[in-house]
């Protein structure tokens, strides 16, 4: 190959075409043939010689116009990035960035086959450098990042500006943005897609995409920029991945349930935040059908023996509580069939994360009514109190702590539930802690907790506990003058309640409706062991 290199560095572009291609005929047979003899080294010499007897000639057109060169010279360039960097692969990688940069951008854009093989590449080469970045910038194939005034693939665009960040050292930033761009871009849609292949084990593009990106969206907690990286995601794949979900469901196969375990656990991620979820609702609500397929799906009920499998009905029912807070969208959850139904059967899920969920969302779309005839007071009860403990004192989980004292104030409207949060011992404490900590927020935790506890005061002991606790009542007392209106009622009513309701009598009211609801709860269990309700309701099923 020497000669043909140095014959291109004397004679250049006044070699005739014939000549011309002779040589790069030549080189490319050269470089076939210690590729395929697997010495790395040896062609990463000649590789080099190549591009910088090439980057001098002038025009550009008297080599790109042979596509067989500037193939190889892709190929390389996609190969190289897909491997482990080191001092080795860096120089080379620079080399080719540099040429494509300069030299052969035009012939690049022009291929559409070519621009989706770049962005699969950088999609993957990104994706392994999340944490270690190299100094690599490819090419600028445009002027401009706006995807409305060239050809070129917008993913592609983010990506290269990505890179470009990168070789700045734009550490911080550039994090984030790599892993928005890599599950925003067509690779992330195309390596999705290439599930349906069926194959019995993800390749390792699949693993690095679909997997560990995407724990790398869920698992990002740097609470100052989550916002940023949830919009950003849901302004540009929402719709997009609605039409994944539906591909993909139910899923037979491990390999899709494993990869929709984690994609369900991204979608519910996304959904945390109520302003952006918000935002984003009719989005959102492109999963509602989707979701209830999983759900609904009594093969993968049957077959949660496995992590993956009870990871996505966890995150399958998470995220459908979370679309159910969107109270435009719960007319259109209710027009669906058995959704009480199925929750109801999935409070008896041997996942507490599962269970938690179905009671959350039980809470949300039943009416104070069918709320009233659960059962299992008693395990609802400490299904909630145990999640209460666990999002107390965790920053990470306040929109938890939040939902769950919306949902528990639905809940103690059922008797037989508050007299269990009464008797729990740790329930009053817990709603005492959220009114009264100066760390939660005042329009949500607190009012929230107060309004709970407002409701608790119908049940004797309860009423006893709150009345005797002397620092407690101080603190509603200091809340009853405060800006805050909202809170400023409910702590009024509390000190309201506790002054002139008499204990006894209304514990005598209580337990009257008690007894009434005890006969009826008997008699209904003895037909048949099903919840109690006056009007039974196409989902009142044991429970």
């Amino acid at each position: 190959m020497s000669a043909s290199v140095e014959l291109l560095r004397e004679k250049g572009t006044t070699l005739s075409n014939d000549q011309l291609n002779a040589c790069l005929n030549g080189i490319m047979h050269d470089l076939t043939v210690v590729k395929d003899a697997n010495n790395q080294q040896t062609f990463i010499e000649m590789l080099t010689s190549v591009i910088r007897v090439l980057t001098p000639m002038d025009p550009p057109t008297s080599y790109s116009n042979h596509p067989l060169i500037i193939n190889v010279l892709r190929d390389s360039f996609i190969d190289f990035l897909k491997q482990e960097r080191n001092e080795t692969v860096e120089p080379v990688l620079k080399e080719l960035s540099d040429f494509f940069q300069q030299r052969a951008a035009s012939s690049l854009k022009a291929n559409n086959d070519t621009r989706q093989m770049l962005t699969d590449a950088l999609v993957v080469f990104l994706a392994g450098t999340v944490s270690t970045y190299t100094f690599v910038a490819f090419c600028n194939l445009s002027d401009s990042l706006d995807s409305t005034k060239t050809p070129l693939d917008y993913s592609l665009h983010v990506l290269l500006h990505t890179l470009e960040n990168c070789k700045n050292g734009n550490d911080t930033v550039t994090r984030l943005d790599v892993i928005i761009d890599c599950v925003c871009s067509s690779t992330f849609i195309n390596t999705f897609r290439s599930l349906h292949s069926n194959e019995d084990n993800l390749t390792e593009n699949q693993t690095l995409l679909l997997i560990e990106c995407v724990t790398n969206v869920y698992q990002y907690n740097n609470l100052d920029t989550v916002t940023y990286l949830m919009k950003s995601i849901a302004s540009r794949m929402l719709p997009k991945y609605a039409q994944l979900l539906h591909e993909f469901v139910p899923p037979r196969k491990p390999t899709h349930i494993k990869v929709l375990h984690h994609f369900l656990k991204m979608l519910q991620f996304l959904a945390i935040d109520n302003d952006t979820r918000h935002e984003f609702a009719d989005d959102h609500a492109l999963m509602i059908d989707s979701l209830l397929a999983i759900l609904q799906d009594d093969f993968l009920q049957e077959k949660i023996n496995d992590s993956d499998t009870n990871g996505l009905i966890d995150n399958t029912t998470s995220y459908f509580f979370f679309i159910t807070l969107e109270s435009d969208l719960l007319p259109l959850i209710k027009t669906k069939p058995n959704v009480a139904k199925r929750m109801l059967k999935l409070t008896t899920a041997k996942s507490d994360v599962t269970q938690l969920n179905a009671y959350r969302t039980l809470a949300i779309i039943m009416t104070e009514d069918e709320l009233k005839s659960l059962a299992e007071p008693e395990k609802i009860t400490t299904v909630f109190i145990r999640h209460l403990n666990y999002s107390i004192d965790v920053i990470q989980q306040r929109r938890r702590l939040e939902n769950l004292l919306l949902c528990l104030k639905s809940l103690v409207q059922h008797e037989q539930i508050r007299d269990e949060f009464a008797k729990s011992g740790s329930g009053l404490p817990l709603l005492i802690r959220c009114a009264t900590e100066s760390k939660f927020d005042s329009t949500v935790v607190k009012q929230r907790s107060l309004e709970l506890l407002l409701v608790m005061t119908f049940n004797k002991q309860a009423e006893n506990a709150i009345r005797s606790n002397a620092k407690f009542i101080a603190h509603i007392e200091i809340l009853s003058h405060s800006e805050e209106v909202g809170l400023q009622r409910v702590a009024e009513s509390v000190l309201w309640k506790l002054a002139n309701k008499d204990p006894i009598e209304t514990d005598t009211q209580e337990k009257k409706k008690q007894n009434e609801s005890d006969e009826n709860t008997s008699r209904n269990k003895n037909n048949g062991d099903a919840p109690s309700t006056n009007n039974q309701h196409e989902y009142d099923i044991m429970i």
